[in-house]
C-alpha cells in the first residue's frame, strides 16, 4: 500500500489558488453589476421626481446627485423636456402643438443621460479597459 500522507494538502495547495481567483472574479463581477444598478437607480429617482412634482431641471439634477452620492456617476446631458409621439423605435420628437399620426395629442416627455465608469480590480482579457455604463431613461409626463 502506498503512503498517501500529504496528498490532501498537496491537492488543496493546487486547487486553492484557483478557487480564490474564481471568488475574486465573482466579487469583481458583482461590483460591476452593482455599478450598473447605481446608474439606473439614480436616473429613475430623477425622473420619478419629474413625474411626481412636474418638470424642474434643477430639482431633477439635485435628486440625481443625491441618489448618486459620491459614486462617480456623471450627468452626460441635462434633464430635458420635449413633446413627442410614440413610434416603433421609441418616441418621435415633434412640436408640442402638433398631433400624432393617429390623431392623438402629442405627449410631454422627460429624459436625461447618466454615465459611470467601472474599472475591474483584476485585469482580464475580456474587459481590458473596464466598462462604461450609460442610461437614457424616458418618461411620459402627460
Amino acid at each position: 500500500m502506498a503512503d498517501r500522507r500529504g496528498a490532501a494538502i498537496l491537492e488543496l495547495s493546487l486547487v486553492l489558488p484557483l478557487l480564490f481567483m474564481l471568488a475574486l472574479l465573482a466579487t469583481d463581477f458583482g461590483f460591476g453589476l452593482f455599478r450598473g444598478l447605481q446608474v439606473q437607480n439614480a436616473a429613475q429617482s430623477g425622473l420619478r421626481s419629474a413625474v411626481v412634482g412636474g418638470f424642474d431641471a434643477a430639482r431633477i439634477t439635485a435628486v440625481v446627485q443625491g441618489a448618486a452620492g459620491a459614486s462617480g456617476i456623471t450627468m452626460a446631458s441635462a434633464p430635458r423636456q420635449f413633446c413627442g409621439c410614440p413610434a416603433t423605435t421609441g418616441v418621435q420628437e415633434i412640436a408640442c402643438s402638433s398631433t400624432c399620426s393617429g390623431g392623438a395629442t402629442a405627449g410631454t416627455y422627460a429624459t436625461l443621460t447618466l454615465t459611470a465608469r467601472y474599472t475591474p480590480w483584476l485585469a482580464t482579457p475580456l474587459l481590458p479597459n473596464g466598462l462604461t455604463f450609460t442610461t437614457r431613461p424616458l418618461v411620459r409626463l402627460q
